[in-house]
């Protein structure tokens, strides 16, 4: 156990070595962009993308840099996490976890960027003048244009040092360098909610463009719920694969849609549960597809009966449209009928925060098929989502099966 724990603090502090080292290579190939490819010298315009078409390769390095030290950042946070094993609270676990999603929005973001964005300014420099004007409205494409990833990595790293320097576990300017860094990472993430005034106007008009096209297409919710009211237990997984159908159920009855996705949860107690969901809307024939992607807890209130869920989630199409953030509270009922057999209900409100977006009951019903539920499940559901805001708007019909493993102890 001990040699563990000494494994884990060397490769953390390694780690801490590392990032710190990749932030000065962060800083070095700044300084060696061509200035037309410095977002701040005037914004994202054609010679950005036309520089890029030319020469990329310092700024692919940039972004990969970058790329690295967040999965680098991963490490650091286990590592301390390991180091205040025996002061840790609340607090800091939960810190713990936002810097883990930090780190991993800040990885997917600047992959997505150092891949995408040169391919963009390839398709520039060959497009018309008119698909030009297109793709200089887009800008540069972000999965988090505000640098939120970088906040929720300063929350962690203002909390943890904090505990650090309290418990006196390293050296008193080590604690207090871990906490400017924390604080310069909250600034970076003010300071890009306060853009100029014209990479605001576009951001925003890249939300509404976002949103236009979703709703051509109904912008629906993720309709079904399959899963049942068990719990995985503290330090265990649940990884679920699912689909299901969306239907009218209006004159004509057509199908609307079709959902691909998974759930990956984790067991932070016995009673309580973090759960990452992603809903794929594929429309046959049509290339306005998008995702919903949610995060939130669930809860047990009567074991292996009933759970609570509280989801956050948001819409996704070519970047997430943080105008259609939703939260989603439910209900999952379980009651057995057999060694091998249970009948799940489930009832959930979609509540969005924005207006334009609209709100729904959802009633779903299924049963549960397993030789082992502590192992694994099948879970065939059909639900009834009906809304609350425009009469109309018809009900809509879901129906699907989600194929559940528990690999735990």
């Amino acid at each position: 156990m001990g040699q563990n724990r000494s494994s884990i603090l060397r490769f953390g502090g390694a780690s801490a070595v590392a990032v710190g080292v990749l932030y000065l290579l962060v800083g070095a190939t700044h300084l060696l962009l061509p200035r037309a490819q410095l977002r701040g010298a005037g914004g994202v315009s054609g010679a950005f993308f036309e520089s890029l078409a030319r020469d990329s390769l310092v700024f692919s390095i940039h972004y990969w840099i970058v790329v690295l030290l967040s999965l680098l950042f991963i490490a650091v946070i286990v590592a301390v996490l390991e180091l205040l094993h025996d002061h840790r609270t609340g607090v800091v676990s939960w810190a713990a976890i936002v810097g883990i999603l930090g780190a991993a929005l800040s990885t997917l973001d600047f992959a997505y960027v150092g891949v995408t964005v040169p391919r963009v300014a390839a398709q520039f420099v060959r497009a018309p003048r008119e698909s030009q004007s297109i793709l200089l409205l887009t800008g540069m494409p972000h999965i988090d244009p505000c640098f939120l990833a970088t906040g929720l990595m300063g929350v962690f790293a203002i909390v943890a040092n904090t505990a650090v320097l309290r418990h006196k576990l390293v050296p008193r300017f080590l604690g207090v360098l871990g906490v400017v860094g924390g604080v310069i990472y909250l600034l970076v993430f003010i300071g890009s909610l306060s853009r100029t005034e014209s990479i605001g106007k576009r951001f925003w008009r890249i939300l509404l463009a976002g949103v236009a096209s979703l709703t051509l297409v109904g912008c629906l919710p993720p309709a079904a719920n399959l899963q049942d009211a068990r719990m995985v237990g503290k330090d265990n997984v649940r990884l679920t694969g699912f689909s299901y159908g969306l239907d009218e159920t209006g004159e004509g009855g057509e199908k609307i849609a079709n959902v691909y996705g998974g759930l990956f949860g984790v067991g932070t107690s016995d009673r309580t549960e973090i759960q990452f969901r992603l809903d794929h809307f594929d429309f046959a024939g049509d290339d306005n597809s998008y995702e919903f992607v949610s995060i939130g807890p669930k809860i047990e209130l009567v074991k292996d009966r009933l759970a609570l869920l509280v989801p956050l989630g948001v819409y996704s199409h070519g970047g997430i449209l943080w105008e259609s953030v939703q939260i989603h509270p439910g209900l999952l009922g379980s009651l057995p009928v057999g060694r091998y057999v249970e009948i799940n209900a489930a009832e959930r409100f979609i509540l969005p925060f924005d207006q334009d977006y609209l709100t729904w009951i959802n009633l779903g019903f299924g049963v549960g098929l397993s030789t082992d539920f502590d192992r694994w499940a099948l879970l065939p559901e059909v639900s009834y989502s009906v809304c609350l805001d425009e009469d109309e708007v018809d009900p809509i019909f879901s129906y699907g099966v989600a194929l559940v493993f528990l690999p735990g102890d």
